[in-house]
């Protein structure tokens, strides 16, 4: 169906993309007029609605935007080539443009933060003092927050693991005391076995809830390092990118476009030999599979998040390769940091230095252990 006196080219056409239940058009506004609005009204009347009209601005150039009403869509219009003859595609392509400019008006909103520009400052500020080229500095920053911020928690994890595991005994010893009190109790009063279960789990719970408060050791201590890491990537990420690509306030650094290294001249490009990206994915593996040899019996909830965080990890992969390289080298010494703490912890000497308690599943040849155990682990698979 051809629309009269209505003449668009496709260099009309700056977005079109297809929401559920609503199809989004943007023209120009010098495409229309109130007389040609009216007539398209007239001839579609459930595309064009008086709350469906609004202005809004794009690229500086003002534009009209058309939101058809969910009727037009239940209508069965078919909208193809033949619509729009003078167009050489198809405007009413089903696009996915609204997710990704959603996330980039997220990231802008976190870039646009006041921690965010600390960390930029303190990056601009590592590399004028130390002298170190833009690739150097990045990296000796990232290793010196790690160590500073992230690798006291990283031991406190390590210690609450350690008591816990040591607990394990008493636990199962006052299980099977509460076990037999709850039987002798069923005899008494004539409960059944659902009454039975509902004692014996209030009851396991308080003992234990009060064993952690005792020993000061309660299992979600131990995850207070991802409260504390996660923040930390996400403003040395976003300062990063801002520092590649400039804001509303600052210009970009001249520095990170000539300070590269190696295949990496330009620190605001993605590395296009996924060299970088590929080593962070396999780093981030190794770390998940050296986490996962320390428990022999993994309960099924934790083995789906342990699939989980590998396929995050393979799909950082592609993500890695299409930011800048700055960021990207960010990832990667990260990672090189993080398997650093988890080889460094399992250390005898360094776990007695640190007042770790022993625990029997401690062994005294570690890194052995560990490098027998992931040979098996693959052979298996393989």
């Amino acid at each position: 169906m051809m629309l009269p006196n209505l003449r668009i080219s496709a260099l009309h056409y700056k977005m079109c993309f297809i929401q559920p239940r609503r199809v989004k058009i943007i023209w120009p506004l010098s495409c229309f007029d109130s007389q040609r609005l009216q007539s398209l009204s007239a001839i579609h009347p459930c595309m064009i609605q008086s709350r469906a009209i609004r202005m809004s601005r794009l690229s500086s150039n003002k534009t009209v935007t058309l939101l058809e009403s969910s009727g037009a869509l239940s209508g069965g219009m078919n909208w193809n080539k033949t619509t729009h003859p003078h167009s050489s595609f198809n405007p009413f392509v089903v696009q996915s443009r609204r997710s990704v400019s959603s996330i980039s008006d997220i990231l802008d909103r976190l870039a646009d933060n006041s921690v965010v520009h600390l960390t930029e400052q303190l990056l601009v500020w590592t590399q004028q003092s130390s002298g170190l080229p833009w690739w150097g500095s990045i990296i000796c920053t990232t290793v010196a927050l790690r160590f500073l911020i992230t690798f006291p928690f990283a031991i406190y994890q390590a210690y609450i693991i350690a008591k816990n595991e040591d607990l394990q005994k008493e636990i199962e010893a006052m299980s099977q005391r509460l076990r037999y009190e709850v039987y002798v109790r069923a005899k008494q009063k004539s409960w059944d076995e659902e009454t039975c279960r509902s004692k014996f789990d209030l009851n396991m719970r308080r003992l234990v809830s009060e064993l952690y408060i005792r020993e000061n050791c309660h299992p979600f201590k131990a995850i207070l390092i991802i409260w504390v890491q996660l923040p930390l990537w996400i403003f040395m990420s976003l300062a990063l990118r801002n520092l590649s690509f400039g804001t509303e306030q600052a210009p970009p650094n001249p520095g990170l476009s000539v300070e590269g290294t190696l295949w990496i001249p330009d620190l605001t490009l993605p590395d296009t030999t996924w060299i970088i990206p590929i080593g962070i994915g396999l780093i981030n593996l190794l770390i998940i599979e050296i986490i996962a040899l320390k428990r022999q019996e993994i309960p099924k909830r934790l083995k789906y998040l342990t699939h989980f965080i590998r396929g995050v990890s393979v799909m950082m992969i592609p993500i890695a390769a299409n930011v800048p390289s700055c960021v990207c080298l960010y990832w990667l010494s990260s990672c090189c940091v993080g398997l650093s703490h988890q080889l460094l912890i399992k250390s005898p000497r360094f776990r007695s230095f640190c007042r770790i308690p022993a625990i029997p599943s401690d062994s005294k040849t570690p890194y052995r252990d560990l490098a027998q155990g992931l040979k098996n682990k693959f052979t298996q698979k393989m």
